[in-house]
This record gives C-alpha cells, sequence and structure tokens, in this order.
C-alpha cells in the first residue's frame, strides 16, 4: 500500500511531497503512520468481543480525526484570506 501511495505521490509530483529531501520523509510517516495504525488496533481489539470491530471503529476515528483537521485548515485558510484583504 505505501508502494502505491509513493507511486500515486510522483505520478502527481504534488511539490509539497515530492519537493528536494520532502519524499523521503512523507514516505516514513507514511511507513510510521501504518504501524502505528496495526498497535491501535492491536490494543482495541481488547476493548470489543469482535476484533473486526475494533478495526472498522479505529478506521473511522482515523477518518473522522482527518476530515475535522481538514475542515479547521481551510477554515482557518478562510479566515485568514478574510482578514488580509
Amino acid at each position: 500500500m505505501v508502494g502505491v501511495t509513493a507511486v500515486i505521490l510522483q505520478a502527481f509530483q504534488v511539490a509539497a511531497y515530492t519537493a528536494r529531501s520532502n519524499f523521503p520523509a512523507v514516505i516514513l510517516l507514511i511507513l510510521t503512520y501504518c504501524t502505528a495504525s496495526i498497535s491501535i488496533n492491536h490494543c482495541a481489539e481488547k476493548l470489543f468481543s469482535d476484533s473486526s470491530m475494533s478495526q472498522l471503529v479505529v478506521l473511522c476515528g482515523h477518518i473522522a480525526i482527518g476530515i475535522i483537521c481538514l475542515l479547521i485548515m481551510v477554515l482557518l485558510e478562510a479566515l485568514y484570506y478574510s482578514l488580509v484583504r
């Protein structure tokens, strides 16, 4: 999965991820995030009677955190541009 992500990032040449020495750092962040997600899933399995339920809850939590962070970034950027003008 990390390889597919790396190929997509290189294919679209997103400057924030592929410029200078950013690309190896981004790949390292993705790898460490994957191992942390596996660990949190293993710990969360003890809270549920079914292990697939814990994986679903952790996945939904990750998606919710991502959406909330994205919304906060958009709101702060809109606020910044409204104050600059």
